[in-house]
C-alpha cells in the first residue's frame, strides 16, 4: 500500500573527482529505492535517487533536489504544517564529521567535488533532517548515513 504522504531523497556517490572512487554507494542507494518503492510504500514519484557519474552530483544538484521537495510540500499544502508523513533521507559515500569540541556528531556527506584539501563540498544529514524537524513540513524524518568518515589532514 502506498502513502502518497511519504518522500525521499536517496544519494549514492561512487565517484568523485578528487577522492578515491568507491564500490557500493550507488548500488545501497538503487537497494534503498528497490526497497521503499516495494516494502516501505512510498510512490515512486516522491522519491529522488540521485547517483553519481561523470562528475554528478555537485552539492548544489543535492540540495536542489531538497529545496524542490520543499516547495512541492508548501504548494500542496498551502503553507500548513505538517504536509508530509515520513520523510527518508539516504546518504551513502564519503563522509566527514562536522562536530565541534563538546557537541554531538555531526556527519556529513561528501560531494563529487570536494578533495581532501577542500572539503567544504559536503551536505550535513544531520543539519538538513533537524530542519525539516523544526519546520514541520514532515512528522517524521528517517535518516540513513552510509558516510566512511576519513580523516584529512587540512581540515
Amino acid at each position: 500500500m502506498h502513502n502518497k504522504d511519504d518522500y525521499a531523497v536517496i544519494v549514492g556517490i561512487n565517484d568523485y573527482e578528487s577522492l578515491n572512487p568507491l564500490n557500493g554507494p550507488n548500488n545501497d542507494a538503487q537497494g534503498f529505492y528497490n526497497w521503499l518503492i516495494s516494502y516501505g510504500g512510498v510512490p515512486w514519484a516522491n522519491i529522488k535517487l540521485i547517483q553519481s557519474y561523470n562528475s554528478y552530483p555537485k552539492m548544489y544538484d543535492i540540495e536542489s533536489a531538497f529545496k524542490q521537495l520543499i516547495i512541492d510540500n508548501r504548494n500542496l499544502n498551502n503553507n500548513s504544517v505538517f504536509s508530509g508523513r515520513r520523510l527518508y533521507i539516504f546518504f551513502s559515500g564519503h563522509g566527514i564529521d562536522l562536530k565541534k569540541p563538546n557537541e554531538e556528531e555531526d556527519p556529513a556527506l561528501l560531494t563529487v567535488e570536494a578533495s581532501s584539501d577542500s572539503i567544504g563540498y559536503h551536505i550535513p544529514g544531520k543539519t538538513y533532517s533537524n530542519w525539516f524537524k523544526d519546520s514541520a513540513i514532515f512528522r517524521e524524518i528517517v535518516i540513513i548515513m552510509d558516510c566512511c568518515r576519513d580523516s584529512y589532514s587540512n581540515i
